[in-house]
């Protein structure tokens, strides 16, 4: 129904902005260069799925799909959570397209 799409994209728009702010209050550290190469190759994503990959699959399969693909998210974040001496890095460290190699959390 359009009343329950119109609703998940109200909770979600909040809840985004919500996030945003937190980020942008806690201070919290941003690797700007990796954010532009996801934020672009999500601009390509969402152009194909919505236009050759989301009209050939239907509704169940669309579900199945979506839920498979965040369950795999939420569960290897789950996984790698669980180590709480991992390292961790500011910036991340192979890339290459820039010269800021400051990985201060070594």
């Amino acid at each position: 129904p359009t009343v329950a799409r119109d609703f998940s994209f109200m909770i979600q728009s909040v809840g985004m902005t919500a996030a945003s702010f937190s980020i942008f209050i806690m201070g919290v550290h941003i690797d700007w260069s990796a954010l532009v190469y996801a934020t672009l190759g999500g601009i390509v994503g969402i152009i194909l799925g919505l236009e050759y990959i989301a009209p050939a699959m239907d509704p169940v399969t669309k579900k199945l799909a979506f839920v498979s693909v965040w369950f795999a998210f939420a569960f290897s974040l789950f996984l790698l959570n669980r180590n709480h001496d991992r390292p961790t890095f500011r910036n991340v460290p192979t890339y290459k397209c820039n010269n800021n190699n400051n990985n201060e959390d070594e």
